[in-house]
């Protein structure tokens, strides 16, 4: 593939990406009012504090945040092409330029969380937060 091939593929899915945020992100976002006073973060807000667990340093019930949560809607979509890389036939529910649409919004995402400062992650319990997301079964493909 040459340079310009590859730009140019590079340019449009960097041109879906952001109509993703655009429709798709509104469905995320809490607020009233105009678009600058709405959360974009409040869906990964509000489920790092539903989803709890038990700190390992201290013993209590903690909620797990919003870092958490991207970290482990983020790996669902990178095992999705960690699958199509070692079993490209078996994908069929969508195209791959779909679920790498995805892993570069989330990457957005994540972007977005740390600029915000949303407190909460596991990094504050001593355990590292690689390891607690991917803790469990291994998964061959």
């Amino acid at each position: 593939m040459n340079t310009a091939r590859r730009n140019q593929i590079v340019a449009d899915l960097m041109e879906r990406e952001h109509r993703i945020l655009e429709s798709k992100g509104h469905d995320y976002t809490l607020g009233a009012g105009e678009e600058n006073e709405k959360d974009a973060l409040a869906n990964f807000k509000q489920v790092g504090e539903l989803v709890q667990h038990n700190c390992s340093a201290c013993g209590n019930v903690e909620p797990v945040g919003p870092r958490t949560v991207w970290a482990v809607l983020f790996m669902k979509h990178v095992l999705s092409l960690l699958t199509h890389a070692a079993l490209p036939h078996k994908m069929a529910s969508e195209p791959i330029s779909e679920r790498v649409l995805d892993v570069r919004t989330y990457g957005g995402l994540y972007e977005c969380i740390d600029k915000e400062g949303s407190s909460f992650s596991l990094e504050e319990t001593g355990e590292p937060v690689a390891a607690s997301v991917v803790k469990g079964p291994s998964v061959e493909l």
